[in-house]
């Protein structure tokens, strides 16, 4: 999905047009050039936590420079690993201290995603909601959920789902 119809569908969940495109970019863009060096930081600070953890059972001191690596990745915190939890955790820290609309559109940029990627399978859009509760629970959010089918007719129109 582009990030113009992310926009539009962040909008018209009530978040800024400033808010979704900064989300855009933490969730596509896979260049860490491109990437704002705060949200780089606090990717690495967050990393960095979870590794000490981590690494103290493991025994691993380069665990906090993968964990920043995978969470910086394109759809990171979209994966069907306990990578793709990490870097939602990861990116989900920093989010928390931007605002809840950060949250609520890193949510919604994943799910409408995922919905398009699947609008070719046959599927109703309401199976493909739950299958992606159920493969990717670290990225689900039942209020997205709730929000998506309420404008379920809209979206699966524009979407090319079957039964529209």
């Amino acid at each position: 999905m582009n990030w113009e119809d992310h926009r539009w569908w962040a909008n018209k969940f009530g978040i800024s047009s400033d808010v979704a495109e900064y989300v855009n970019m933490i969730v596509d863009l896979s260049e860490e050039n491109c990437l704002p060096e705060e949200y780089k930081r606090d990717i690495e600070a967050a990393a960095a936590a979870i590794a000490e953890n981590q690494a103290a059972k493991r025994g691993n001191s380069a665990l906090s420079a993968v964990i920043a690596v995978d969470a910086l990745g394109h759809d990171a915190g979209r994966r069907k690993s306990s990578r793709g939890t990490v870097a939602a955790d990861c990116t989900l820290r920093h989010l928390r201290q931007k605002g809840r609309s950060f949250v609520d559109a890193w949510y919604l940029h994943h799910h409408l995603d995922y919905l398009y990627e699947q609008r070719l399978t046959g599927d109703d859009l309401r199976v493909v909601l739950m299958r992606y509760k159920n493969e990717y629970p670290g990225a689900h959010s039942r209020q997205i959920e709730g929000f998506l089918l309420k404008q379920e007719e809209t979206l699966a129109s524009e979407l090319g789902y079957p039964d529209a």
